[in-house]
């Protein structure tokens, strides 16, 4: 270090020190954007389960927004080969009308006068099924 002038190596000193500083400074820069990816792909894959909601929530999902993007055209293109492959679903059935038309009486079912025994409570059964 003697062939170095002293204010020469000072100045190399302060260049490396300012080297040292920016390098800190970028990689702080690097971090911050780094997290702000990270949220920007997590606030893609919420709003786009939202969108989606007849896909799993679980198949939308990825590190970057491609792989994001990726996954819900895949779980769409999934999907749909099922729906396609899946039976038609059988035809409602639907109830006649009854517009226009008579219908019976509901049944009841017909009560047992209390206290008769035999051939009375049969009587007694038949005369309150004919009201």
């Amino acid at each position: 270090m003697a062939d170095i002038p002293d204010a020469e190596l000072e100045q190399l000193r302060n260049e490396a020190a300012a080297g040292k500083t920016a390098a800190e400074a970028l990689d702080k820069s690097q971090q911050d954007l780094e997290a702000a990816r990270a949220q920007g792909v997590t606030a893609l894959t919420d709003a786009l389960r939202s969108a989606n909601a007849d896909l799993p929530a679980d198949a939308i999902a990825g590190a970057t927004i491609d792989e994001v993007n990726a996954s819900v055209a895949r779980a769409r293109s999934i999907a749909e080969h099922v729906k396609s492959a899946a039976p038609a679903p059988a035809p409602a059935a639907t109830q006649p009308t009854t517009a226009g038309q008579a219908s019976a009486p509901a049944r009841t079912e017909p009560t047992a006068p209390e206290g008769l025994r035999g051939t009375e409570r049969i009587r007694a059964a038949l005369n309150a099924k004919k009201e």
